[in-house]
């Protein structure tokens, strides 16, 4: 087979793959943001309907053949047409050894998990999801062993899956290095005499205002509704159907008007990487993010470093408080800026301030390991949580829903967490490369997000998943994944704001 066919039947093949993810994608975000909850057991049976369609798919002879015949030319493919090889080759050589019951298994405990999580969140009582997590952890071990290569550990496994070549020895140092300029920093900000008034964040704000505060720091950070929605949702994240299809969520308390506010520029950040990848990926296996950590620099950066900045803040405020019809009158852009960047640790990691948060993931961490261990009883997961807690935060958890049910990420397995740190370090890398080249201080206090976002596009979004994580930030930054970026980052902004 000449080589244009073959790229036509990859194509071609992708193309329904796309359509299948695209239809899950949909009934998945209907199931979030507010589906009857006694369809419940219908819209599982649906789901995981599509789902056993696309992992089928995903393993067919058919499929083998294209990628085969693909690989036949190798030397005469584009780059692009190369990196898809290398990716469908290992994706192929992990699916293939799994039997389907076992992956249909996995995604049916995964569904039932969601669902039971929610009502555990709700109740405040871990003990009704416990042995839901339980199953999805012995199916995802189950299907994880299949995958793992010989001699690998099996949470360099997930993690693999989540960021490709990571593993935990690398992760280990990265987190070492955070530690040891995170917590002595932290220390300080704590002795400091420095008091930030944050009292008014907890002024009442209807949900019909704080939405449109929601959707307008999304828009004026570059998020375009016209290619998105947002809806309410128990945990906030972001849903990609395609360029032109990314949807948003949030959630809203009315005694907390940030949580909204920064959840919003959180997934819009998301949105903001989707809405704008190349379209000449699309249907293939690269029309994704460079990796998780890379989607999560992403949403860290248009949270953190552009909302939480002084500039933006100076910028965004007056917006903030007409929309608060009069609830913030009283209140200055000044003590809006000290109080969002407020330093307090705290019981919820999306709502964490910005230098805690990496100790939150770093619980997280922690404890994907020993959940993976042989005999882990799940009965003692609230307990390991809620000391972690009070160890590296000096909080004490008082019930299950602020404590080891929060995140929703558990209901699809471990693996995951890390990327939230490893984001906040590519995010402050990328930011010292972008300064080289913009005036980001000058855009922001206009809310000029356009050529931040035009520098992104050039420099990162174009190559989707083309290259390796650990080459895309080279090529981005011109240098290897530094994390001193980050901590140089973080101890200039926070030492400005206490006067230390």
């Amino acid at each position: 087979m000449n080589k244009k066919q073959a790229i036509i039947n990859y194509n071609e093949y992708m193309k329904v793959n796309r359509m299948y993810a695209q239809a899950l994608a949909t009934l998945s975000f209907d199931d979030s943001t507010g589906a009857p909850n006694k369809a419940f057991q219908e819209r599982n049976e649906v789901m995981n309907y599509f789902q056993t369609i696309l992992f089928t798919r995903s393993i067919s002879p058919e499929y083998q053949q294209i990628i085969k015949d693909l690989e036949k030319c190798y030397k005469s493919l584009s780059k692009k047409y190369q990196r898809i090889v290398d990716l469908s080759k290992k994706e192929l050589e992990q699916n293939v050894k799994v039997p389907v019951e076992v992956m249909n298994a996995y995604q049916k405990a995964c569904s039932d998990a969601f669902y039971y999580w929610q009502q555990a969140k709700n109740k405040k009582d871990y003990s009704i999801y416990k042995p839901y997590l339980e199953n999805v952890i012995k199916y995802q071990k189950e299907v994880g062993n299949f995958f793992k290569k010989e001699n690998q550990d099996l949470y360099d496994t997930f993690l693999d899956m989540y960021e490709e070549d990571i593993n935990q020895v690398e992760l280990d140092n990265f987190f070492n290095t955070l530690k040891a300029r995170i917590v002595p920093l932290l220390k300080k900000i704590q002795e400091s005499e420095t008091i930030i008034k944050d009292d008014f964040l907890s002024r009442k704000i209807d949900k019909n205002s704080q939405m449109k505060m929601g959707k307008l720091i999304a828009s004026k950070l570059g998020y375009d509704f016209s290619r998105g929605m947002v809806r309410e949702s128990e945990h906030p994240f972001t849903n990609g159907m395609n360029n032109n299809d990314i949807r948003i969520t949030t959630h809203i308390y009315e005694d907390n008007f940030i949580s909204n506010l920064f959840s919003m520029a959180h997934e819009g950040g998301h949105g903001i990487y989707e809405q704008n990848l190349s379209s000449r990926l699309n249907n293939t296996i690269l029309k994704n993010g460079a990796s998780m950590s890379f989607h999560e620099s992403q949403s860290r950066f248009f949270e953190n470093i552009v909302a939480r900045s002084e500039s933006f803040s100076k910028y965004f405020f007056p917006y903030v408080k007409k929309l608060a019809n009069g609830v913030l009158d009283d209140i200055s852009w000044e003590e809006y800026y000290l109080a969002i960047n407020k330093v307090t640790p705290s019981f919820i990691r999306t709502e964490a301030d910005e230098l805690t948060y990496c100790l939150h993931v770093l619980i997280r961490y922690e404890i994907e390991k020993e959940m993976l261990k042989d005999g882990f009883d799940f009965a003692t997961l609230p307990t390991l949580w809620n000391q972690k807690y009070k160890d590296y935060l000096g909080v004490e958890v008082t019930n299950d829903a602020i404590g080891v049910l929060q995140d929703v990420h558990w209901t699809s397995g471990v693996g995951y967490f890390f990327s939230y740190a490893l984001g906040n370090a590519y995010s402050a890398q990328i930011y010292n490369a972008m300064k080289k080249d913009l005036d980001i201080d000058a855009l922001l206090l206009q809310g000029d997000t356009k050529p931040i976002i035009s520098w992104l596009k050039q420099h990162m979004y174009k190559y989707g998943s083309m290259l390796k994580p650990k080459d895309l930030i080279k090529v981005v930054t011109n240098e290897p994944l530094n994390p001193e970026y980050y901590c140089k980052y973080l101890e200039e902004k926070y030492s400005k704001i206490y006067h230390l």
